[in-house]
């Protein structure tokens, strides 16, 4: 195209996904080969690819010495330190009283905060939980060994919500989204549906017909949506043609569900047919979608030189 960037034949890019394909059946030997490795879950996330069964090692904190990560066996239930990713890493948290194990990731020589460089968290083994706390608000949860995904969901990871919050879709953490699997929404979409949808820009009305007819392909719009914080997008279909948004949530949701949540970061964006509103974590409407879910489904932890506290 020009000297910053060309435009590779078919005949390179075939050779480029054989390039591809052949370092991932090559990766995927190597995990085979050396399973029995305590580092074998780390090499499966430097590879990006699925890890086989067995026993997964990784560094955890050490409360005695918080800059000097064991490698040893995962303890569950456990977080990964990137659930305080911008703040600092407690020593200690616990679930309910029951101590959980923080996850180190693994920072190389130039990276100097506890959230940088390869983490437990991977798309391969999600967490079965989100749970209230963290830097975040909302923390990917593991309760006990992870099952192993070859191809991960397109829409993010699938796992339990804290009950109170029946109006949370989803979430996004520090590594992928988090979908909540007693939502309406999550049990209506497909992967094929949200694989399908058009690239991001394109007027959506522009495909209200296919909306209007596949409630799959309509789920996954909503979905893809809220994770993208696209209330621009979401408030101009309300201001051209408002019965589209009410048809829509009608035929997804019913009546009775009045609006539909999800937590980016300090935020919670929250769509009905008529409005979207942000709301920070500071804001007191926050605990009105957001309730306290109770000592089961909430990180605590303890600093040095103070009390243990909740985390909301």
């Amino acid at each position: 195209m020009h000297r910053n960037l060309f435009m590779p034949s078919e005949k390179a890019l075939d050779r480029i996904n054989w390039l591809h394909k052949r370092m991932r059946e090559m990766g995927t030997a190597f995990l085979e080969e050396t399973a029995d490795s305590p580092f074998s879950s780390l090499t499966s996330r430097l590879l990006e690819i699925p890890p086989v069964a067995g026993p997964a090692y990784w560094a955890h904190v050490d409360p005695a010495e918080p800059e000097l990560p064991k490698w040893k066996p995962v303890g569950f239930p456990c977080i990964s330190s990137s659930s305080y990713s911008y703040a600092p890493l407690p020593k200690e948290v616990t679930v309910n009283g029951q101590p959980v194990s923080i996850l180190r990731t693994l920072g190389g020589v130039n990276d100097h905060e506890h959230y940088e460089g390869p983490q437990w968290s991977s798309q391969f083994e999600p967490g079965d939980r989100l749970i209230a706390g963290g830097s975040s608000t909302v923390s990917e949860f593991w309760t006990r060994p992870p099952k192993i995904y070859a191809s991960p969901r397109p829409i993010g990871n699938v796992c339990r919500f804290p009950p109170p919050w029946h109006s949370l879709a989803g979430a996004r953490t520090y590594f992928s989204s988090q979908w909540s699997e007693s939502h309406p929404l999550v049990k209506i979409v497909t992967d094929k549906a949200y694989l399908s949808l058009p690239k991001a820009g394109m007027d959506p009305l522009r495909y209200k017909e296919r909306l209007l007819a596949d409630r799959a392909f309509a789920a996954a719009w909503v979905m893809k949506t809220l994770a993208n914080g696209e209330s621009d997008v979401w408030l101009s279909i309300r201001d051209r043609d408002p019965e589209f948004l009410e048809k829509i949530w009608r035929d997804l949701l019913g009546r009775r569900i009045s609006h539909v949540a999800f937590v980016v970061n300090e935020f919670l964006h929250v769509a009905s047919p008529s409005d979207w509103l942000q709301i920070d974590r500071n804001d007191s409407k926050w605990s009105e979608f957001l309730p306290d879910p109770g000592p089961e489904w909430t990180l605590v932890e303890k600093k040095a030189g103070q009390r243990t506290r909740k985390q909301r």
